[in-house]
C-alpha cells in the first residue's frame, strides 16, 4: 500500500505488507507475517504479525492504533519476532509483543523502541524491551535491557522516559486466536 491508497474498514491478511507513503488506513485488521510501516502513512486500526513489525512512520498519529508481534521459537536459542519502533508519535496506542515461548535465554531482544518514539497509551511485551523512547500511560515488560557494544545491560533502561498516567485508558483485545487464521477479540 503506497502513494495515495485508501484502505477504510479493510481486513488484509497477507505474507508481507509494506505500508508507506502517504497512505491511509482507518478501522484497518491487517494481519501478516512482517509488516512496515513508514514514511507519511496515517494509521488506525489493529496490526497484528507474526515474525516483525517495524514502524518509523514521520507525522503524528491521532487515532486508536494496536500493533501486535507474536513471535515464535525456531531452536533451542534462536527465535524470530522483532517489533522495532525507529520513529513513532501517537496518541492513543497499544503496544503488544505476545512472546510465544520466548524466554531469557534467547539471543537478542526482540523489542526495540528509539528515542524518536513519543507514545500515549501501553506497552505490554512478553520479553526484553530496549525503551529509549517516551511513554505517557502504562508498561508491563518482563525485562528492560539494552545493548552497549557487545555487553547487554539487563535490568536497566537506557535514556527512556515512562510516566504513569492512570486517565490514559486503551482497550486491549480480550483474547487473541492462534491456529488457522490469527485473529483478535
Amino acid at each position: 500500500m503506497q502513494g495515495d491508497s485508501r484502505c477504510k474498514q479493510c481486513k488484509i491478511v497477507a505474507d508481507r505488507i509494506f505500508i508507506r507513503e502517504r497512505a491511509r488506513f482507518d478501522q484497518a485488521e491487517i494481519v501478516a507475517r512482517n509488516i512496515s510501516i513508514k514514511e507519511n502513512v496515517s494509521l488506525n486500526g489493529i496490526y497484528f504479525a507474526q515474525d516483525t513489525i517495524e514502524i518509523n512512520v514521520n507525522n503524528i498519529q491521532e487515532k486508536k492504533n494496536v500493533f501486535i508481534l507474536q513471535g515464535h521459537k525456531t531452536s533451542d536459542v534462536d527465535y524470530i519476532g522483532k517489533l522495532s519502533i525507529q520513529k513513532l508519535k501517537a496518541k492513543d496506542a497499544a503496544v503488544l509483543f505476545l512472546g510465544d515461548n520466548w524466554d531469557e535465554t534467547l539471543r537478542g531482544i526482540p523489542v526495540e523502541i528509539s528515542e524518536n518514539t513519543d507514545i500515549t497509551g501501553t506497552l505490554v511485551a512478553n520479553g526484553i524491551v530496549d525503551f529509549r523512547g517516551k511513554l505517557k500511560g502504562s508498561m508491563t515488560v518482563s525485562n528492560l535491557s539494552f545493548y552497549e557494544g557487545e555487553t547487554l545491560w539487563r535490568g536497566f533502561m537506557r535514556g527512556g522516559q515512562i510516566k504513569g498516567d492512570t486517565s490514559v485508558h486503551v482497550m486491549l483485545p480480550d483474547n487473541i486466536f492462534f491456529g488457522g487464521e490469527p485473529s483478535y477479540e
